[in-house]
């Protein structure tokens, strides 16, 4: 897996490409993140539309990305190829009411600058 890293208005994106599976490539991940918030990065947005292939443990590290970022003040953003299948991964896994999923970097970016979010009532 390759992750580049950009930086736009405030909001740093990590772009993933190839594989997200276990064990390497998560453990590339969770290693990234934890460096961008420990750096005090407060906005992140993964961007999977170049991902290949994701298993459960990828999608494991993404859901435990939003809540090592959410103890911190921060949030994660995910950047999928549509808005259907955001949602029906966010859905099928449970996870729409800790993730935002948008199709655009531009969408990501209103949402993650736009104030609230449609699921912050439900946040723990």
């Amino acid at each position: 897996m390759r992750i580049d890293i950009t930086e736009t208005e405030g909001v740093t994106t990590l772009v993933l490409s190839g594989a997200l599976v276990d064990p390497g490539p998560v453990a590339e991940l969770h290693l990234m993140i934890d460096q961008l918030l420990e750096a005090g990065r407060k906005k992140l947005s993964l961007d999977l539309r170049s991902l290949s292939v994701i298993d459960t443990v990828g999608m494991a590290e993404i859901f435990d990305a939003t809540r090592r970022a959410r103890k911190v003040g921060a949030e994660v953003l995910l950047i999928t190829l549509t808005m259907i299948e955001g949602q029906v991964v966010t859905r099928v896994l449970k996870l729409d009411v800790h993730i935002e999923s948008c199709e655009t970097d531009e969408k990501g970016l209103a949402a993650v600058n736009g104030g609230r979010r449609k699921n912050d009532t439900n946040r723990d």
